[in-house]
């Protein structure tokens, strides 16, 4: 789960201190300075009745106990304004994008993983999820340039290559992006449209990716001929002639196989890019209408 922000200090109705929305630190402290005079008063004034405090009453007592150093107490100490609050109100396309995004940062830390492989099909819903990552990347290296030394931690441990410092840092979110995400792009000659593939690559230049283009025709063939040389049946496409199971069955192929082939490449990424630490990739997935 990911607390998405937002406490608040509220006096008579009146907010005068709000944490920030989707950031992140693990901690998130926020003060003021309240009349609790006031809030008595204003709490008589709804229900009708004083609560005004005559000294004379009843005895007082003096302790020697100061809430606050001497020196300060010269001060007028006045309640906190109501805050001209930085932007705490999201649209839902915004919450979308940066809620997961926080959450992944979260995940990714505490797993202690190299970053994430993304397939990209060139269709709306592993867009959807690379742009995640993407914003995500944005918010490490706000927290970076902000100086948040976990965030910088984090980044630097999971980051670390062989054959550059161990203090490096991103400057942008791109540079960033091409650490921690991979997409890979796993295309068939025959089913895979030209344009797909350039909307993956795109994409991937847009947001600065580590971007594979492969073909896994190869795989495909050498799992459909297992079904001929075992059982002696060709199986075919309905769009060429066969049956619905037979097309379930080939469209299947392709499905597995990309799955097996994101792991694999999950798993060996890191270790081809000389990470210190080569732990796998967290592979994403996103199913039909996710965007």
């Amino acid at each position: 789960m990911l607390y998405e922000g937002a406490s608040t200090i509220i006096v008579n109705g009146e907010v005068i201190s709000q944490s920030p929305r989707f950031t992140l630190s693990d901690v998130d402290v926020i003060t003021a300075t309240v009349d609790l005079q006031k809030v008595y008063d204003y709490r008589a004034s709804v229900l009708g009745q004083s609560t005004s405090f005559d000294k004379e009453a009843g005895p007082l007592s003096h302790v020697p106990v100061s809430l606050a150093p001497l020196r300060r107490m010269d001060r007028i100490v006045t309640g906190s304004l109501p805050n001209a609050l930085s932007k705490v109100h999201f649209a839902e396309v915004e919450e979308i994008a940066v809620g997961p995004a926080c959450w992944l940062w979260d995940y990714l830390r505490r797993a202690g993983m190299s970053g994430f492989l993304c397939p990209l099909s060139g269709g709306i819903d592993s867009c959807s999820t690379a742009i995640v990552v993407y914003t995500m990347c944005h918010l490490v290296v706000n927290a970076i340039k902000s100086g948040d030394r976990t965030v910088i931690r984090g980044v630097q441990k999971m980051c670390a290559t062989t054959d550059r410092s161990p203090d490096w840092l991103p400057a942008t979110a791109e540079e960033l992006c091409n650490n921690l995400l991979h997409t890979v792009y796993m295309g068939m000659p025959q089913q895979s449209s030209a344009a797909s593939r350039r909307r993956a690559q795109e994409l991937q230049e847009s947001i600065g990716a580590y971007h594979l283009d492969i073909s896994i025709e190869g795989g495909y063939n050498a799992q459909k001929d297992l079904i001929t040389s075992a059982i002696g049946y060709q199986p075919t496409f309905q769009v060429f002639g066969g049956s619905r199971a037979e097309d379930v069955c080939l469209q299947n192929i392709q499905a597995r196989l990309r799955m097996v082939t994101a792991y694999q490449f999950g798993q060996i990424l890191p270790v081809s890019r000389n990470r210190v630490c080569p732990t796998p990739l967290l592979v994403l997935a996103s199913t039909n209408a996710d965007e």
